[in-house]
């Protein structure tokens, strides 16, 4: 089995004409990253934890990468995308979410909407700002998305976390939390 230190996730090296094109369809350039996987049985899990006042609400639309490895590959690599639409119409009762995975093969989307929280003021979005080691079975959270009602809210930096239980209780104070998550798994 190959070394599992190439199992990675960083911040996305994107083309000048993927830049532009981003920004046209108004998505944030930080909830993109590459994704490495050199053990051949390995694929990943990603999803959106979404937390009120510290506590977790739920899990939403989890998805996976492809399980199957060609004789061929000695990694796969992927762009991963998750958006948090901004500034919803007004009198719309949800914000529209979706994570994108982008590999040579194609690409997948997964749509779904969370409640509107009309009374906060102030957001806060952060991400990993550099490579990440992904480990087998343990989820890493690599972006934030923090809301508050009084639009006060602390600059985080989730690079410095040991763990998503020490981000999570940094969090507690703040209205809403949305967390960017991702698990390497193994076939058996």
């Amino acid at each position: 089995m190959e070394t599992a230190k190439k199992n990675t996730i960083k911040p996305a090296k994107l083309t000048k004409s993927e830049s532009s094109l981003l920004k046209a369809v108004g998505i944030e350039k930080q909830f993109i990253f590459d994704v490495q996987l050199a053990q051949r049985s390995s694929y990943l899990e990603y999803w959106v934890d979404h937390y009120e006042k510290g506590k977790k609400i739920e899990s939403l639309s989890k998805g996976t990468t492809d399980t199957e490895w060609r004789k061929k590959d000695k990694n796969k690599k992927y762009k991963i995308i998750f958006h948090k639409a901004t500034n919803p119409d007004e009198g719309k009762k949800s914000e529209d979410f979706f994570i994108s995975v982008i590999d040579d093969s194609g690409y997948t989307k997964m749509d779904f909407e969370v409640p509107v929280s009309k009374q906060n003021r102030g957001a806060l979005s952060v991400a990993i700002q550099e490579s990440k080691q992904l480990q087998v079975g343990k989820p890493l959270t690599v972006g934030m998305i923090i809301e508050s009602k009084d639009g006060r809210i602390e600059a985080q930096d989730i690079s410095h976390y040991n763990s998503n239980a020490e981000i999570e209780k940094k969090v507690k104070k703040y209205d809403q939390a949305y967390f960017f998550r991702v698990k390497l798994l193994a076939n058996k």
